[in-house]
């Protein structure tokens, strides 16, 4: 489980990035850790493992936490230092002094001079409860499953994007719909108060298809600049959707931002049967079930690439695939996309390889071009106002 999650940013603003590996099921008892590497001229240098432990005890009072499961790095206060961001998925709830089932939580640690990071013993811990748009910890919730930072509002600080996939919802019957998911948006602030955050999931405000039982929408979030407005787009994904009769066949949600107006948002589906893409939609394939954004072609705008882990080539079943959308002045286009598997050219490994796309990662960050500081419709929807000040890019490893 070492390298389950990975990032990088520069937590002492010194120009050397630190690398932070997730390690969810290391430590005593299993509580998972977050291993902080310091960024060096003559390379990364591992803190001390006193400081480990610290960092360890701090962020994990329980047992099987999974600390490290999802990492994200961004700036997230007036300062110069990058911050970090830890995701316990398995984080039990507190009720009444007795622990029941997991429900998640997240950790928020400043970036400091002070190797790196700044009083871990007292890291803001974020938890559905403090979320002013509604929703609230729940067993099974799985809260900081994944995790994203981007400048998603009008300020010059990033918000965190928090998968929670197993959320309960409910139909217009007012059904159950377990493990339906969401994503919680933390908009920053010094405190990180809730104040102005956001839950988005299927059904909402005009988001492409409906809640169902497993979908499990937000396993994986990302973020990138994939068209032309002013805003930054979110890509989060629906590895269980059920597509026709093709169950667990998955699929990807995008939210654009556009400066066109509130109500020009444009939200789109991507399955493996969408217009121009080549595969099919097979039950089992799980397309979305890992994204990963980069600028591949040199262009001026973001690129997505997604995995369908158990895809099946010819007579091969899970030999796997990845799917390149590219972004043009309109957003993503399936013109020119491309697939790429284990018997692509150029790849010396053969077909028979299983679990071809099952983890993406890419050294991308989310560019704001020198030309875009407008709030877009999703910043407005949600009380945003124009961008200040200088162009902020958050980092994703």
């Amino acid at each position: 489980m070492f390298g389950a999650a990975a990032t990088a940013g520069d937590l002492n603003a010194d120009g050397c990035d630190e690398a932070i590996v997730g390690l969810p099921s290391g430590g005593l008892n299993q509580r998972g850790l977050a291993l902080v590497y310091k960024g060096d001229p003559d390379g990364l240098q591992p803190f001390s493992f006193d400081d480990q432990v610290n960092s360890q005890i701090a962020l994990a009072g329980r047992d099987k936490l999974q600390v490290g499961a999802a990492l994200a790095t961004g700036y997230l206060n007036d300062d110069e230092f990058a911050d970090l961001v830890v995701g316990a998925p398995n984080a039990a709830l507190a009720d009444n002094e007795t622990i029941v089932d997991p429900g998640g939580e997240v950790y928020v640690i400043f970036g400091s001079t002070r190797w790196g990071l700044d009083n871990i013993e007292q890291a803001i811990k974020l938890d559905q409860d403090i979320l002013s748009a509604g929703g609230q910890k729940e067993q099974a919730d799985k809260f900081g499953s994944a995790l994203f930072v981007a400048n998603f509002d009008s300020e010059n600080f990033d918000d965190i994007a928090v998968g929670v996939p197993g959320e309960t919802l409910f139909d217009n019957l007012s059904n159950e719909v377990k493990s339906a998911g969401v994503v919680q948006v933390f908009v920053s602030s010094p405190e990180l108060s809730g104040l102005g955050d956001f839950i988005i999931h299927q059904g909402l405000d005009a988001i492409v298809g409906a809640p169902e039982q497993g979908d499990r929408f937000g396993t994986a979030v990302a973020a990138g600049q994939f068209d032309a407005s002013s805003g930054i787009d979110l890509v989060v994904d629906i590895p269980s959707e059920a597509i026709g009769t093709g169950r667990l066949a998955g699929g990807v949600q995008i939210l654009y931002d556009t400066d066109q107006g509130d109500n020009a948002a444009k939200h789109e589906f991507w399955g493996q049967d969408s217009f121009g893409l080549s595969q099919g939609t097979e039950e089992l394939d799980r397309f979305g079930s890992v994204i990963g954004i980069g600028n591949f072609n040199g262009d001026s705008f973001a690129d997505l690439a997604i995995g369908t882990p158990n895809e099946a080539l010819g007579i091969k079943q899970n030999a796997d695939l990845v799917t390149i959308l590219y972004g043009l002045q309109s957003g993503l286009t399936s013109f020119q996309s491309q697939t790429l598997n284990s018997a692509t050219p150029g790849l010396k490994s053969a077909i028979d390889t299983n679990a071809f796309g099952a983890a993406l990662s890419t050294a991308s960050k989310v560019i704001v071009r020198d030309d875009v500081k407008k709030c877009g419709a999703l910043c407005r929807l949600f009380g945003g106002q124009e961008r200040r000040g200088a162009t902020q890019s958050s980092q994703q490893k």
